[in-house]
């Protein structure tokens, strides 16, 4: 009579320990789950570390293209294959000058921080204020040339270097 007694409680100790073993299995199933994830995650950060690797290459052989377009076009100026320096074109009354810029910014702060970022680069940029439709921007100016060939030239090397997309060219007549 004893044993009838204590059967439902031993029922409920087996099935709580049923149950606990296919906690045990759904924690295994989840830790599984999570070292896949992880190891997926590990595998994409050493592919994009080779990305980057090869945009590094990109920005070297661009800078290389650079530096021949500049031996032979005469008093171009060289870009260095980590460094980008603004021109020291002299400008004469009439030319063209052709203004490499990288980024307009809404606020001043913007782009100190943004020229703040490409010096950790070694792209060096003064910070440009222009009124546009009553608004003041702040235009990061890489450099200016006098030859529009050179000036493509270097906004190509610019663009891959500072992965900017947005970098542009801008012409105006020296008086």
């Amino acid at each position: 009579m004893k044993i009838k007694s204590y059967l439902p409680f031993l029922m409920l100790i087996l099935l709580g320990a049923i149950q606990g073993e296919a906690s045990a299995s759904a924690i295994d199933d989840e830790v599984a789950a999570a070292r896949k994830a992880y190891e997926q995650a590990e595998a994409e950060a050493a592919k994009a570390e080779e990305k980057a690797k090869l945009t590094a290459a990109e920005a070297a052989a661009a800078t290389k293209a650079v530096n021949t377009a500049a031996d032979k076009g005469g008093n171009a100026t060289k870009a260095s294959s980590n460094k980008i320096v603004p021109s020291s074109d002299s400008a004469s009354p009439g030319l063209v000058t052709y203004s490499i810029y990288l980024t307009s910014h809404y606020s001043e702060a913007e782009a100190v921080s943004e020229q703040g970022r490409l010096a950790k680069r070694d792209i060096q940029t003064t910070i440009v204020p222009v009124t546009v439709k009553h608004h003041m921007w702040y235009r990061l100016l890489v450099s200016e040339h006098h030859n529009k060939t050179e000036a493509l030239a270097r906004l190509k090397a610019i663009k891959s270097i500072a992965g900017a997309k947005s970098a542009w060219l801008d012409a105006k007549k020296t008086k």
